[in-house]
């Protein structure tokens, strides 16, 4: 049935039109054909005017059509054939090259076939090709990257809530006269951990620990003299 689909469609469309690069979602895996569902993108062009200078009986000038930009059309389904379907999976992202050579019934519904086999492409086509990749390389970089900040923000600010908790926690102990909670409480304020640094505040804490004779204080203080 294959063969014959295709034997039709090359008659149709003829075997000398110029590939296309198609990215689509694999929708299922048979044994000699691909059914995809692509999101084609249409290209978009505005009139542009030119010249308009009087010459004899004819007026010169006119206009030309230029490209400004892409969108997305629609969703559809393709069947794909002539394509190595070894290894390819269903969901998976799917980039080929590929012409359209017709349309099949496929499971009662009319849908595009495209050829995946050997097939010319254009210079043009080939430099967009390059350029395509290199974007989605690109794209695929520095959403990897801020995947890695993201969750490099998540990790900082669980540590800081932790040390938030832990300030808290030793104030109220350092409140209750506790030498070593003091001690701790007047480093928490002089590096800023968890809470705003407050050098007065550090230096009051590490004083209060130190007159009740905590060394590790003792020492801090005689260091912030140097």
């Amino acid at each position: 049935m294959k063969t014959k689909i295709i034997a039709v469609a090359l008659l149709l469309y003829g075997s000398d039109s110029w590939a296309e690069t198609v990215s689509a979602i694999v929708e299922n895996v048979y044994t000699n054909a691909i059914l995809l569902n692509w999101s084609p993108k249409r290209s978009i062009y505005q009139t542009e005017s030119y010249g308009g200078v009087s010459e004899g009986n004819f007026l010169s000038g006119g206009s030309t059509q230029v490209k400004v930009g892409e969108e997305y059309i629609f969703q559809k389904e393709i069947l794909l054939v002539n394509y190595p379907t070894g290894g390819v999976a269903q969901g998976q992202k799917l980039r080929f090259d590929a012409k359209l050579i017709g349309t099949t019934n496929f499971t009662g519904k009319t849908i595009e076939l495209w050829d995946g086999g050997i097939i010319p492409k254009t210079p043009e086509q080939w430099e967009q090709m390059k350029e395509d990749e290199a974007k989605e390389l690109a794209a695929a970089d520095q959403l990897v990257e801020n995947q890695k900040i993201a969750a490099q923000k998540v990790a900082d600010q669980k540590i800081y809530e932790s040390q938030v908790r832990a300030v808290i926690w030793i104030q109220s102990q350092a409140s209750n006269g506790d030498a070593g909670a003091q001690c701790s409480l007047g480093e928490h304020y002089l590096s800023g951990q968890g809470c705003d640094t407050n050098r007065q505040q550090g230096v009051y804490w590490l004083q209060k620990a130190s007159d009740q004779g905590d060394i590790e204080a003792s020492n801090l203080l005689t260091n912030l003299k140097k």
